[in-house]
C-alpha cells in the first residue's frame, strides 16, 4: 500500500496547510513577543508555500523544516507528512514522524498530522510498537476533517486489529472515504465486491468502484487501473476485451512510472 503514496499527497497537504495556516492555535496565547514569532514564522510558512511548484516540495524543504523545528504547527503538519512517506527529496524517519505529528497535535493542528500519527501506531513503524487502541483514536479523531482516515478505519475492521473482525463495519468506512472522494477507499470496495468478501460477490459494483477509483490517472489510481485490465482480461462483468486490458495495464504501469 505505501507504494502507492506519492508526492501529490504531500502538496494536497501543503495547500491545506497553507490555507488553514491562520488557524495556528501554538502561541497566540501568550506574550506579545510569542505573537510576534508565530506571524513571523506564518508570513514565511505562507511565502514557502506561494513560491512551493507543484510537485516540487524539496525546493522549500529546508524552510519547512526550520519553521517545525521553531514550533510552527502547520509546518510540522506538513513536515512530518514528509518524513513519514519520504517525499520531496526528505528521507523516511518514522520516529521523527511520529513526534512532529504528536507536536503538531499539541497545537491544535487536525487531520492530517492525526493521520499520520495513527499510521504509525497502527503498522508500528520505527521504534514505535503498534497500538491499534491509539490508531483508532488518531484516526477517529482525523476523520473529521480528514477522508483518508476512513480508509484506515476500514483497513482495522477488515482485518481485525485489535478489534474483532467485521466486514459490515469495514465496509460503511470505506463507503464514507468514497463518498468523500478518497479514491484508494474506492478501489477497496472494488476489491470486496469482486471478491465477495463478506458481501454477495458483484463483478458491476466492483467495476463501477475501480472505474471510479481509475479516474485520477496517477500512481495513486494505478492499482485500480490494473483491476479494471485484470475485469476485461477474464471478462468478468464485463466483455472479455484483451485490447481493452492492455491498454489499462498500460496506463496503470505507465502511472507508476511516471511516479518512480
Amino acid at each position: 500500500m505505501k507504494k502507492f503514496i506519492s508526492l501529490i499527497n504531500v502538496m494536497a497537504v501543503a495547500t491545506v496547510m497553507f490555507a488553514g495556516s491562520t488557524s495556528v492555535q501554538a502561541a497566540t496565547t501568550g506574550t506579545s513577543t510569542e505573537n510576534v514569532s508565530t506571524s513571523t514564522m506564518k508570513k514565511e510558512f505562507d511565502a514557502a508555500m506561494s513560491s512551493t511548484k507543484k510537485g516540487d516540495f524539496s525546493s522549500q524543504k529546508e524552510t519547512i523544516e526550520k519553521l517545525a523545528e521553531e514550533g510552527y504547527g502547520p509546518a510540522q503538519a506538513l513536515w512530518c507528512s514528509a518524513l513519514l512517506h519520504g517525499t520531496g527529496g526528505v528521507s523516511v524517519n518514522y520516529d521523527q514522524a511520529l513526534e512532529y505529528a504528536l507536536k503538531a497535535i499539541d497545537q491544535g493542528q487536525t487531520g492530517v498530522p492525526e493521520e499520520i500519527a495513527g499510521i504509525v501506531y497502527l503498522y508500528g513503524y520505527g521504534s514505535t510498537k503498534a497500538d491499534y487502541s491509539k490508531a483508532m483514536k488518531y484516526f477517529q479523531s482525523a476523520s473529521k476533517t480528514d477522508m483518508k482516515a476512513y480508509r484506515y478505519l476500514g483497513y482495522i475492521y477488515e482485518q481485525g486489529k485489535g478489534v474483532t473482525k467485521n466486514m459490515t463495519i469495514a465496509i460503511k468506512y470505506f463507503e464514507k472515504g468514497a463518498e468523500q472522494g478518497d479514491i484508494t477507499s474506492q478501489y477497496e470496495l472494488g476489491k470486496i465486491y469482486e471478491t465477495g468478501n463478506g458481501v454477495t460477490q458483484d463483478y458491476a459494483k466492483a467495476y463501477e468502484y475501480y472505474k471510479e477509483s481509475a479516474a485520477r490517472g496517477d500512481n495513486i489510481a494505478a492499482p485500480a487501473m490494473a483491476a479494471l485490465g485484470n475485469l476485461y482480461e477474464h471478462g468478468y462483468g464485463v466483455t472479455k476485451n484483451i485490447t481493452t486490458a492492455e491498454s489499462y495495464y498500460k496506463k496503470a504501469y505507465q502511472a507508476m512510472a511516471d511516479a518512480s
